[in-house]
């Protein structure tokens, strides 16, 4: 998940870093240092984080294990014909 995507879902949400962190159970410093791009969040924290955010945790093609998520107001949506 890149850091500012992060920073964007916690700020709409109305969340601080210390909130955020209290409901991953991690420290405000950890939330800052996935926001800065310093650190990544661990697969428990991606799933946490989908859910706190209402977002899908999704494996790109060519992504091998690493997941990304992508906020499902964002994705593609193709009306049907």
């Amino acid at each position: 998940m890149k850091g500012e995507l992060l920073q964007e879902l916690r700020r709409d949400k109305g969340l601080s870093q210390k909130q955020l962190g209290a409901l991953l159970s991690v420290s405000p410093f950890t939330i800052s240092s996935y926001e800065c791009g310093h650190s990544d969040p661990d697969d428990e924290a991606k799933v946490k984080l989908a859910k706190i955010f209402d977002i899908s945790p999704r494996l790109p093609a060519g992504a091998g294990a690493q997941a990304m998520l992508v906020p499902a107001r964002r994705l593609l949506h193709i009306p049907a014909r």
